[in-house]
């Protein structure tokens, strides 16, 4: 990894502990309370902490300077919805878990209550942004080694 991913990332990572909202948002339903916002800078910061864990695969030399200015862009209205800042610098192993198949989890605080969102879901999240434009394609490779792992 390059000097500017790494620094790209580690903004990326920054930004999303301190609360700052970049790029665009995703709603995520919750039975509790009707959903809430997750910006895109949460999912990439939880992304690079996964990648740190080598959880996945590192991204591709450059990716992460792309991503980082795609989430530079000013947040999306998120609709009155209440917006998910990241409450833990880091991923949870959550393997001893019997009441889900998640094994690793990412802490997160949505107004005044804690919340956790799997690895699962941020990769599903991160494949809609994808899809959507909304983030710099990650290759196939990449996708499929995911598959194989979770």
């Amino acid at each position: 990894m390059s000097d500017a991913d790494i620094m790209a990332r580690d903004g990326i990572i920054r930004r999303a502990v301190q609360g700052e909202a970049g790029g665009c948002m995703l709603r995520l339903d919750s039975r509790l309370d009707g959903g809430f916002a997750v910006p895109l800078t949460l999912l990439l910061a939880c992304l690079a902490y996964a990648e740190q864990e080598m959880l996945t695969p590192p991204a591709p030399r450059g990716w992460w300077r792309l991503a980082h200015d795609t989430e530079s862009a000013p947040p999306a209205p998120t609709s009155g919805l209440p917006v998910a800042r990241l409450a833990y610098p880091g991923v949870v192993d959550h393997s001893e878990c019997l009441r889900c198949d998640e094994y690793y989890m990412f802490r997160v605080r949505v107004g005044g209550h804690a919340r956790e969102i799997g690895l699962r879901c941020v990769l599903a999240c991160l494949a809609f942004a994808q899809h959507e434009g909304e983030l710099p394609a990650l290759p196939d490779e990449w996708w499929l080694s995911i598959q194989r792992r979770y």
